[in-house]
């Protein structure tokens, strides 16, 4: 798989692949051309298999003001893209959908400077919640990110505002 902006490989996979064919007695056989074919059909369908799972991990997420426990995940209240230092924390809600077993996960909160103020690394599978918290008691005013990498890979980047 090639990075169509840098050109750079970004995944590669090696497969193999076969195909038989039993002749009958007296019968002729019809050529290569369809057991090549055929093997390569297997080939495509493990590449395209393999590049599904990389490619579209699925997650929900949200930030809120508060949340609460429901089942094995959390529900969030009061979703927002604007808190204030009475807000004392940020929620980050995700549910994890669909992903790979024991993949990482990393998340930064930023300033609008680009300073990471607070991070967490984790790992991850699918049907997984979690809950991330950002205290906003220390933190100056002003516009904030904060940001998924879901296996090295960019996942999601939520703007949000700190007022006084």
């Amino acid at each position: 798989m090639l990075d169509a902006q840098t050109g750079k490989i970004e995944q590669a996979h090696d497969e193999q692949g076969t195909a038989t064919a039993t002749v009958k007695r007296g019968e002729s056989f019809a050529g290569y051309e369809s057991l090549i074919a055929s093997a390569t059909d297997d080939i495509a369908g493990d590449v395209g298999s393999f590049l599904t799972l990389t490619y579209t991990g699925e997650l929900h997420f949200g930030l809120y003001r508060a949340y609460h426990t429901k089942g094995d995940g959390f529900v969030g209240e009061g979703e927002t893209q604007r808190f204030s230092h009475s807000d004392e924390k940020a929620y980050l809600v995700i549910h994890f959908v669909r992903v790979r077993d024991d993949e990482s996960f990393d998340l930064s909160w930023s300033d609008s400077a680009g300073n990471v103020v607070s991070s967490n690394q984790d790992v991850v599978k699918s049907g997984d919640w979690r809950l991330y918290t950002l205290s906003l008691g220390s933190l100056p005013a002003g516009r904030f990110i904060v940001a998924g990498h879901l296996g090295g890979r960019d996942a999601f980047s939520e703007p949000f505002v700190l007022s006084p």
